[in-house]
């Protein structure tokens, strides 16, 4: 038996776990105070107004008539990739970015993309380190497909340009080339690709909407078309196409392996687009995208 001394005090005693909870309290709060004093004695970071700016115009014959859209100059420090594919990277090493909606753009227009306009992922136009970049010009007015490769959208050749906020001379870049008209990648052995018009998206949009899809076949398809087979539905998330059943059936990649294993279960899998006219819609029913869920082929 303890010394009276060293017995424990029950009206002390806590319930278990009580001073875990204790010490986080504590801790959250020392770390709030830490906060508010460092942000107290932190001097605010301004940036000067800058007059750097660039003039976009249209190559005549380019596009037939003018069009809304959105106009973005992206500037890298890489020649390659081209500029315009590396907007969608996310982190502060990405591309910069500059952009604003335009409307009526067309061959005789010049439009400016200056410091009020939405940048990323700095700022402001004014926070841009001044140095060598690669400069294009993208202007997306496709209302269908909101990638920066869909057909119809305009763009400009890559060229290498010394920026400086405190330039006052504006960058001229034109555009000069368009992306084609949509074109199916070519059938394989164990892929094919759909794009059929929906008669409900059509209608709740106003003018002809097409759904896409990538089908890869079971390694056994090829021996007997008419057998019937279960269907797996792939639903790809935020920024999928339908073309994403190559990069699945390249040669030596392990969903391959897998697929034309022995013991794989036979089956047509069915990837969705994950592009449509506001960005990706999951194919869920909504009030902005229209009956996503409902449509089919027949539908």
């Amino acid at each position: 038996m303890l010394p009276r001394s060293h017995e424990p005090n029950k009206k002390d005693a806590k319930k278990p776990g009580r001073n875990r909870k204790d010490a986080m309290k504590k801790s959250q709060v020392l770390g709030a105070v830490l906060l508010l004093l460092a942000s107290a004695h932190t001097p605010a970071r301004t940036t000067q107004p800058t007059t750097l700016r660039f003039e976009i115009t249209i190559a005549a014959g380019l596009t037939a008539s003018p069009k809304n859209g959105r106009l973005f100059v992206v500037m890298s420090q890489r020649s390659q990739p081209e500029p315009r594919r590396t907007i969608g990277q996310t982190g502060l090493d990405a591309s910069r970015m500059v952009a604003r909606d335009v409307k009526d753009f067309g061959p005789g227009v010049t439009a400016s993309v200056d410091e009020k306009c939405v940048t990323f992922p700095i700022q402001s136009l004014a926070a841009l380190a001044a140095g060598d970049y690669f400069v294009q010009a993208v202007f997306d007015s496709n209302n269908d497909l909101k990638g920066m490769d869909a057909p119809g959208n305009l763009f400009s050749v890559p060229r290498k340009v010394h920026l400086d906020p405190s330039q006052t001379a504006a960058v001229k870049i034109e555009l000069t080339a368009a992306v084609p008209p949509e074109q199916l990648p070519p059938d394989s052995e164990f892929i094919k690709y759909v794009r059929v018009q929906s008669n409900l998206l059509s209608k709740f949009h106003g003018r002809p909407i097409y759904l896409r899809a990538g089908v890869i076949l079971p390694r056994a398809y090829a021996s007997d078309p008419q057998k019937r087979y279960p269907l797996r539905v792939s639903i790809g998330g935020y920024g999928s196409r339908f073309t994403a059943v190559q990069q699945m059936m390249r040669q030596g990649s392990s969903f391959r392996n897998a697929w034309e294993s022995d013991g794989a279960p036979q089956m047509v899998l069915l990837h969705l687009d994950g592009d449509g006219p506001y960005g990706d819609c999951y194919q869920v029913n909504s009030d902005n995208n229209g009956p996503c869920g409902d449509a089919s082929p027949k539908s």
